[in-house]
């Protein structure tokens, strides 16, 4: 007979949860909703690739200088306390958070 652990499921979180989060989009309480009460682990590439995202979305003429300044900046708060609604609550170490 095995016994589980009380281990907590890991998500890989991308750039487009953390934009959705920090620009108010749509999908924010969705994604939320489903990392609440898990781990969620990221690339270390990750500030560059939601400073990628937020340049693309300005040459679509999407975002203002200003809206992507907040959004990175929402965004890095975000990340150096590891959670996903930092827009919400805190984050933990630099590759992983409880949400």
């Amino acid at each position: 007979m095995y016994e589980l652990c009380n281990s907590i499921m890991e998500i890989v979180s991308d750039a487009g949860a953390f934009l959705a989060v920090a620009l108010n989009e749509v999908d924010r309480e969705w994604v939320i909703g489903k990392t609440l009460g898990y781990n969620i682990v990221s690339p270390e590439v990750l500030p560059y690739e939601i400073g990628n995202a937020l340049i693309a979305m300005k040459r679509k003429g999407r975002l203002s200088d200003r809206e992507i300044l907040r959004a990175f900046n929402i965004s890095q708060r975000a990340e150096s306390t590891r959670q996903i609604s930092s827009c919400r609550n805190t984050f933990c170490d630099k590759n992983r958070y409880t949400v």
